[in-house]
């Protein structure tokens, strides 16, 4: 009888808490802080959204009970200074339960902190959205290079997730796979909880959904085979960043790393600009799994700055030279802090224009030769056309 009682108990907890947050919702609603939607600015091949109110939500942590909503913002929030914090939660740009609370106040189980603040999201390159198929339980698109699968980081309406709902009209998509934001190519969208469902069980299915990418990568792919074969195992290294070398650590705290798999098929080289452009197969579906693979072979993809390859934008608007376009991966690394504090704006910034050094639209744009151009599920193929840089008559304004 004690587990129901236990059982009975937790459904209770779940009920009340789900109908505190409910009500918090509404209160959030009357007081007007619910976004009424994006306004897009497309400017110079830019897709801008313009400057918008948001609240930033999140519900009490055990780690946080018993801490005053002061010290949780300056450990847990490092996105603003300490002393911004203070004047916000005095202000009541943060409230807990939507209510001012002073810097004391201490966090109960079942509180939402809300950060009332101006989002500035950052810009991506203004392509056409192709859609491949469509029917009652999948939307499958050609996604741009530069634009992120679903909200992440600062981007919340500047996705394609976001776009689709938003231009598109195409209401609860369902993310079922991502593709990195500087890669293009198919994405698929699920429109029910089931076909969502099916979609993911089918990834972990070996060959129920077959994947074909192109690449174009630094240097001549050498192989007496006419495939090459990279089973390689990956372990996550840091924040973007994973490898075929296990990280060093000691034997027993080592975690294995995931069994991986990618077949490469050589197209074509340039002497030119000493690139080659391979077809890639990824058997399995590993996080950065055909960019660390390449480069675990000493052929990065050309212009992938994390792993080996050289930060090129061939892009119009960029107006960047041959030296500004191709720069180490340590020089943009270092550009990165700079870049960051460009997008925090508090409240009562009253700047109206949307302006960006063009380092940071630069690195917001960054594309990848990178593209997922077929996909096999269900016994039907779905694919895009061939990117113009995986083309042999293509000319790079480079040498790599």
């Amino acid at each position: 009888m004690e587990p129901d009682t236990v059982k009975e108990r937790r459904r209770k907890n779940k009920v009340a808490k789900k109908r505190k947050h409910n009500e918090i919702d509404a209160k959030d609603e009357e007081q007007g802080h619910k976004s009424a939607g994006p306004e897009y600015i497309l400017k110079d091949g830019l897709r801008y959204v313009k400057k918008y109110n948001h609240v930033f939500r999140g519900y009490t942590k055990k780690r946080w009970l018993g801490k005053s909503i002061y010290q949780i913002c300056k450990d847990e929030f490092q996105a603003y200074s300490n002393q911004y914090y203070h004047d916000a939660i005095l202000s009541g740009r943060v409230k807990v339960n939507n209510t001012k609370v002073p810097l004391d106040y201490e966090m109960k189980d079942g509180d939402q902190i809300q950060h009332y603040a101006e989002r500035l999201e950052s810009p991506i390159i203004d392509c056409e959205i192709k859609i491949i198929s469509e029917d009652d339980q999948f939307l499958v698109v050609d996604k741009p290079p530069s634009m992120p699968v679903h909200p992440c980081g600062n981007i919340n309406y500047n996705c394609l997730k976001s776009i689709l709902e938003q231009e598109f009209k195409h209401d609860y998509l369902r993310v079922v796979h991502r593709l990195d934001k500087q890669t293009s190519g198919i994405v698929f969208f699920a429109k029910t909880a089931d076909a969502a469902n099916e979609f993911k069980q089918n990834l972990e299915v070996k060959d129920a959904i077959k994947k074909v990418y192109f690449a174009r990568i630094k240097g001549k792919l050498e192989s007496e085979e006419d495939k090459l074969v990279v089973d390689q195992p990956i372990w996550f290294k840091s924040t973007d960043f994973y490898s075929t070398e296990p990280p060093d650590t000691s034997e027993k705290t080592l975690k294995k790393g995931k069994e991986s798999k990618t077949i490469f098929e050589f197209q074509f080289y340039d002497e030119e600009s000493n690139t080659s452009v391979v077809k890639c197969y990824p058997i399995t579906g590993r996080t950065h799994q055909i960019r660390v693979h390449l480069a675990h072979l000493g052929y990065p993809i050309a212009n992938d700055v994390n792993y080996g390859g050289m930060l090129f934008n061939d892009i119009d608007f960029l107006e960047t030279s041959q030296a500004d376009g191709a720069r180490s991966a340590e020089d943009a690394k270092e550009e990165t802090k700079e870049d960051i504090e460009e997008l925090k704006r508090p409240e009562n910034d009253d700047s109206e224009d949307i302006e960006y050094s063009p380092k940071m639209i630069e690195k917001s744009c960054i594309k990848f030769w990178l593209h997922a151009y077929q996909y096999t599920f269900k016994d039907q193929c779905y694919s895009t056309e061939i990117p113009d840089w995986a083309k042999e008559d293509y000319i790079p304004n480079m040498k790599f």
